[in-house]
């Protein structure tokens, strides 16, 4: 063989394992591909896993904690030195961006819903609101990413509900004022379901602090300062039996402060206050009522029928007991006792007079008679 020839045959058995070493090759890179590929496929069955959550209306604690975890492993993806060489950072954010816009889509939704709630007409708003809130504040406690991108929906939400406890406390004050002028367009029912609202709000305190305290010690106030202000001006009426016109008004008051019992549940001083005011006109009343019964009273009649009748006095019992009757507060037994006593009284007292004059009309007749037959 020639030297020729020897070259010829080192030439193609360079050249055939050349060929191999590339085949090697080619079949390593497919596999590298492969593994590169599933990884990536892995990732984003991971994300699909939770497709069904994110069609859920409403998130457990257990919910986000689960869809934080995923977070976290796309999260370690990213910082994997070794992975760094193989796949760029932009694929795995890729994915975890998608993840997060699913989860911010889901509070924007929350964020949506409370927006529309607050535009309807609902006594129960702030308690319809609250697991709405707290579950915006669940996801921004457990997934710390989107800390950031949903702090303007969530304080801006928080703004809102504070303006809103705002806006029932002016409604408060608006009805108190309509109260005070006697309005026929005053609404009591309104005025407590105002306060109950507010009592629902007391969650808000958790997330703004005094926000809740501040707007109902304000309201507080407002109201005990127009039920004592109504307690003060009954008290202060000199109600008696020489004075029986300032029985109606002063028992309008009372039938108003009445009206407010039921915000004794939500401000229980309130019930206080009328309880004042309440038993200082029985009290008051009572004892007029006694006064008529005492000086007209028929099982009396025998020792009293020699004094003089107060004509006076006794037209003015009759006018207070008349106005007593058609007051509801009044127990209407006591007054219609009472004036059924007067009036037997003066019946009684009537036919006695009556008496007197007929005896004293016949003693003038006969001593007339007697005259005559004296001077014939």
């Amino acid at each position: 063989m020639t030297i020729k020839a020897v070259l010829a045959l080192f030439t193609i058995v360079q050249a055939r394992n050349c060929l191999e070493h590339l085949k090697e090759h080619f079949n390593a890179q497919a596999k590298y591909q492969e593994l590169r590929d599933y990884f990536i496929y892995h990732l984003k069955e991971l994300a699909n896993k939770y497709q069904s959550l994110f069609k859920q209306k409403k998130w457990t604690r257990d919910d986000v904690i689960a869809l934080n975890s995923c977070l976290v492993k796309f999260d370690s993806a990213k910082g994997v030195i070794g992975l760094r060489a193989h796949f760029s950072a932009e694929e795995i954010s890729c994915i975890t961006e998608d993840f997060l816009g699913q989860i911010i889509n889901h509070f924007n939704r929350i964020h949506g819903d409370i927006t529309d709630l607050t535009k309807k007409s609902n006594s129960k708003l702030f308690e319809s609101i609250e697991p709405l809130f707290r579950e915006m504040a669940m996801i921004r406690e457990e997934i710390a990413m989107i800390e950031a991108k949903t702090s303007e929906a969530y304080f801006s939400t928080l703004e809102m509900l504070y303006g809103l406890m705002q806006e029932q406390r002016r409604e408060v004050e608006h009805i108190l004022n309509l109260i005070s002028q006697q309005s026929k367009y005053c609404n009591y029912d309104h005025l407590l379901n105002c306060l109950s609202s507010l009592k629902n709000a007391k969650w808000i305190d958790e997330f703004k602090p005094g926000a809740y305290s501040d707007v109902m010690e304000e309201v507080q106030d407002t109201i005990l300062k127009y039920v004592r202000m109504l307690k003060s001006t009954i008290m202060k009426t000199n109600l008696e039996l020489d004075h029986p016109e300032r029985i109606s008004p002063t028992a309008q008051l009372l039938k108003e402060l009445h009206l407010m019992k039921p915000l004794e549940s939500i401000i229980p001083k309130v019930g206080e206050e009328i309880r004042m005011a309440s038993e200082w006109f029985y009290k008051v009343t009572n004892n007029i009522l006694e006064i008529i019964q005492k000086d007209f009273d028929p099982n009396e009649f025998e020792k009293l029928k020699h004094q003089p009748l107060d004509i006076q006095k006794a037209e003015k019992s009759f006018t207070f007991l008349e106005k007593c009757k058609s007051i509801e507060l009044l127990y209407s037994s006591a007054c219609t006792t009472t004036l059924d006593s007067l009036q037997s009284f003066i019946k009684r007292y009537s036919h006695f007079i009556k008496e007197r004059i007929d005896i004293t009309h016949t003693k003038i007749l006969e001593f007339k008679e007697e005259t005559k037959e004296e001077d014939s």
